[in-house]
């Protein structure tokens, strides 16, 4: 009772959440061989019931140009998670790379910023954001029906310098985006839970979470519909080899009380399973949860810049996400871009007073911020490692500077001019 105690609490904390009708089939194959193919054309079908109780297949397919990974799920569905745990969600979700891995748990808060676990989370969006979705009879959940629809997932906006502090902006496509904000179009889970579990085991736990937020029995699942068009198991394989790996990918969700029972029975011939609700859901809520509102990730970027805690609080309350998030990018730029000497006495003073202006509508961003905007919107695709090596090195005094400053109140600045 203990272990389960701490493990909801936990989950309390740690939140993803899934669009439904995206679990009903797999986003790409299990093996990453297959599934990191450049150029991949994936496909999977389903079956559904329609409101006058007809059965009916769904086609899915997903163009992957540069293929995509069972484990990117993991970053999709935390991502969404945390964008709509901000107070005033909005599609366009800005925060560092560090605020984002910290919040789902990769690294914790002491964790060093940067390192392979930033390599990955790029690599990741650059998979995510090539992914274009088409479906012939999805489940639309703001008008209740089932349609023919084609979106992607997000789209996004990165400082090419890999040592950069700036801010990393996140744009949710916005069909994508209505679905999972419907009320009766996503899944929120514990993504602890998630997170321990095989490719295999996390896409057949949302489907079992699905199922069971309204019923304590599963329907009867074919053992290969389930296998290959939900899990992602390759359709070459055997029966018995499917049915084998079927109860491996059962054994995790059984041991954490997923599942309390598996049953196989047959049916003309054909391999099927059915399972039943476990404890894992015993005393959550059966009704509609709500995430609870996460940190913002503007009060870290004020922090980083010298502002205690509970001013860079005040700060964010203050001004609107959009105005804050474009200039503590454009502070946060100058710094790096220009040095200490652009600030006549800080980047503190200098992103106070320029806020308080652009509020009032005096000031607009300055003509170099449009100008790196735009070097970087060419930047965003290219890898060259050379092209790295000479965006480091045009920045390289740059980590000459002391940036270790000590807090500075709000108080101080109200009446600065910069």
């Amino acid at each position: 009772m203990k272990r389960t105690k701490n493990r909801r609490q936990t989950a309390s904390s740690s939140a993803g959440l899934a669009q439904l009708s995206l679990l009903e089939h797999s986003l790409c194959p299990l093996d990453t061989k297959t599934s990191l193919t450049e150029g991949l054309a994936h496909e999977a079908c389903y079956r559904y019931t329609t409101a006058a109780g007809q059965r009916c297949t769904a086609t899915a397919k997903l163009h992957l140009p540069l293929g995509l990974s069972p484990a990117d799920e993991f970053t999709l569905w935390g991502l969404l998670a945390l964008t709509l745990r901000q107070s005033q969600p909005d599609p366009h979700f800005a925060a560092t790379p560090h605020y984002c891995l910290r919040q789902l748990g990769v690294i914790d808060a002491r964790g060093r910023r940067g390192g392979k676990n930033y390599q990955l989370f790029r690599q990741t969006l650059r998979r995510l954001s090539s992914v274009s979705y088409e479906n012939d009879a999805f489940y639309d959940p703001v008008r209740g029906e089932h349609a023919s629809v084609s979106f992607g997932f997000l789209s996004y906006r990165l400082p090419h310098s890999t040592t950069s502090d700036r801010l990393w902006h996140f744009y949710w496509d916005p069909v994508f985006f209505e679905f999972c904000t419907a009320a009766k179009g996503s899944l929120l889970f514990d993504l602890e839970t998630y997170r321990t579990l095989s490719p295999a085991a996390r896409r057949l736990f949302l489907l079992l979470h699905k199922v069971f937020f309204r019923r304590r029995t599963s329907p009867e699942f074919a053992v290969r519909q389930l296998a290959v068009h939900t899990l992602g198991f390759s359709g070459g394989l055997t029966n018995g080899i499917l049915n084998r790996k079927l109860r491996q990918t059962v054994e995790p969700l059984a041991d954490t009380g997923v599942i309390a029972n598996a049953v196989w029975p047959k049916d003309r011939g054909i391999s099927m399973v059915r399972f039943d609700r476990g404890p894992y859901f015993e005393n959550r809520r059966q009704g509609r949860r709500q995430l609870s509102v996460a940190s913002s990730p503007l009060t870290e970027a004020l922090i980083s810049l010298g502002f205690e805690s509970r001013d860079a609080g005040h700060i964010t309350r203050r001004y609107r996400p959009s105005l804050l998030r474009e200039w503590i990018d454009i502070t946060i730029a100058a710094q790096e871009r220009f040095g200490a000497k652009h600030f006549k006495r800080s980047p503190q003073a200098f992103l106070m007073h320029h806020l308080s202006k652009a509020a009032s509508g005096e000031y607009a961003p300055p003509d170099w911020w449009r100008e790196i905007q735009k070097q970087e919107q060419h930047q965003s695709t290219a890898t060259s490692p050379l092209l790295r090596k000479l965006v480091r090195s045009s920045n390289g005094n740059r980590e000459n500077e002391d940036r270790h400053q000590p807090p500075v109140r709000i108080s101080e600045l109200l009446n600065i001019t910069e």
